[in-house]
């Protein structure tokens, strides 16, 4: 006869708040892919370009007074990049996307089929999309097609771009060949805000 643990001991139902990511398939539905578990990490970047010029530089688009020491200073950030955002999925551990986790009741055959389709979304949002129909009049050829535009979610921050790298780690396969841990990593190209544009605009004249 089996005992139920004290209550103290049992693992509770936690709620969490998922990252995800949306997009649009070949199609144009609207797609959700949910991450298993937190990024284990992320690493954003941007470059920062100073730039000096003399006093009274018209080439510069500006003829704005200078400080005392006779020069200007210009500062040109490049837009916000994603160099690396590392997903973990692992069958033996809960895989949800109600935004509930329980410890009970895990199933690695249903996990697996989750990540089995958590990779088809990652794929999917790094494949070219439908070549267009009309030809570029310069050269002769249909423009090349990018990815589909992505909405990474985290928390209460969100940003929007394309994927521009992704390499896939899978690990300890089962008899059929299916992978029961998969480490993800994603590197995203951001577009660009109204804000990075009206800092990167030449000064106005005075």
């Amino acid at each position: 006869m089996s005992q139920q643990a004290p209550k103290d001991l049992q693992m509770p139902v936690v709620s969490v708040v998922n990252g995800q990511i949306e997009y649009k398939d070949p199609q144009g539905q609207p797609k959700t892919f949910v991450f298993q578990c937190n990024p284990a990490s992320v690493t954003r970047s941007r470059t920062i370009q100073r730039t000096e010029t003399r006093a009274g530089n018209t080439a510069e688009g500006t003829t704005t007074r200078p400080g005392p020491a006779g020069r200007k200073f210009t500062h040109k950030p490049t837009p916000w990049r994603f160099e690396s955002l590392e997903l973990w999925f692992d069958a033996s551990v809960p895989y949800t996307t109600s935004g509930s986790v329980n410890a009970e009741g895990v199933t690695v055959a249903s996990n697996l089929d989750a990540i089995a389709a958590a990779l088809d979304h990652l794929e999917a949002i790094s494949e070219p999309g439908s070549p267009s129909n009309q030809n570029d009049s310069q050269s002769g050829s249909p423009p090349a097609p990018s990815p589909p535009q992505v909405t990474l979610r985290l928390g209460k921050r969100v940003w929007k771009g394309y994927v521009n790298s992704v390499s896939i780690l899978e690990k300890d396969f089962t008899w059929d060949l299916v992978p029961k841990q998969v480490k993800v990593t994603l590197g995203l190209e951001l577009e660009v805000s109204r804000q990075d544009l009206d800092r990167n605009r030449p000064g106005g004249k005075k």
